[in-house]
């Protein structure tokens, strides 16, 4: 299990090859299966793990995005924060 760094993004999975083993995340205490053609959007600060108990490969195009709940001012201030 691992946590995201930040909590003003918010992550995007899209399931674009999903095999039928069982694959799945767990974000905090909620578990989900990724579907083929559906998104699923979560705080990636919380704690989190997957499962891939297969061998088919699983491809999943992930996106972040910025929580929306922080204004455009706070995002500009963070970004110039994060910079290494």
């Amino acid at each position: 299990p691992h946590c995201g760094p930040t909590n003003c993004r918010l992550r995007a999975h899209l399931g674009l090859i999903v095999p039928r083993e069982k694959m799945e995340i767990r974000v905090a205490e909620e578990t989900r299966k990724w579907e083929e053609g559906k998104v699923f959007i979560f705080d990636d600060s919380f704690e989190h793990e997957v499962w891939h108990n297969g061998t088919a490969p699983r491809l999943v195009l992930i996106v972040d995005v910025w929580h929306p709940e922080l204004n455009f001012t706070r995002n500009t201030n963070t970004i110039t924060d994060l910079k290494i």
